[in-house]
């Protein structure tokens, strides 16, 4: 269902809203961040580029985690045996919902049963520009008023494309990818979406010229995920790949 979503998406982006756009720009950092290779080289290099001395990333224990892109509205969620890192992803300079964080720390404490001490944010723009709102931090329910603010002091980090993920895709991405030549072609033309070269039409038309071979990439990164979902992509990309370029293809 990924390749899929990821296929119809930019096959009709200059028609989308900020939101979808977003979203599918979360997903393709979804599954760079899944590239399980070497033991899951790539989030731990992901976290030690965002990692700073006021929130260490670095010393968090990658273990088995478990990546998604869409669980219950939160655009990147990153679930370990002792943590959950919240990414919200604002490319596209997309407002802060009502009491957004607020309701995402929530989600992560009583539904998914993390300790509020176990749980991580990261807020992901373009650039420096724009930072989370006040009242994404703050919640009323039943009259109580909560603002999560200065509770994640220490776990809390502004990210951008800019300064950040850039310099990730070029200095750490590309390099642990480097054999896997079809990635690495992918890598490069998101790079240059990023830098504003390249547009999202772009993506796609590279994704329909190479395929064959991104299919197969895409089923051994899918593969390699101990994850039931990750699992179901791969058993749907099989199952439905004889037909997707018939069906998504660029006109």
């Amino acid at each position: 269902m990924a390749y899929f979503d990821l296929l119809y998406g930019f096959s009709c982006i200059s028609g989308m809203s900020v939101r979808k756009k977003e979203d599918i720009h979360s997903k393709i950092l979804a599954i760079f961040l899944s590239y399980g290779k070497d033991g899951y080289a790539a989030l731990k290099s992901f976290l030690k580029t965002i990692s700073s001395s006021d929130v260490r990333f670095t010393e968090l224990n990658v273990r088995n985690p478990n990546i998604g892109f869409n669980d219950n509205f939160v655009d990147i969620s990153i679930k370990d045996e002792q943590y959950y890192i919240i990414i919200e992803n604002k490319i596209k300079g997309a407002k802060d919902g009502p009491s957004q964080l607020a309701r995402y720390i929530e989600g992560a404490v009583h539904g998914a049963h993390y300790d509020q001490k176990d749980v991580y944010l990261i807020y992901l723009t373009l650039d420096n520009s724009t930072d989370v709102s006040k009242q994404s931090w703050r919640r009323c329910n039943n009259g109580k008023k909560t603002d999560y603010e200065n509770d994640f002091r220490g776990r809390y980090k502004h990210v951008t494309y800019r300064d950040h993920i850039l310099p990730w895709l070029k200095n750490d991405l590309k390099r642990i990818v480097g054999d896997d030549r079809n990635l690495i072609g992918f890598v490069d033309i998101y790079i240059k979406c990023i830098e504003g070269t390249e547009n999202e039409e772009a993506i796609l038309k590279y994704i329909n010229d190479n395929r064959g071979s991104w299919q197969e990439a895409m089923l051994e990164m899918y593969d390699s995920q101990d994850s039931s979902v990750w699992q179901r992509y791969a058993s749907w990309l099989r199952a439905y790949r004889p037909c997707i370029h018939s069906q998504w293809s660029v006109s």
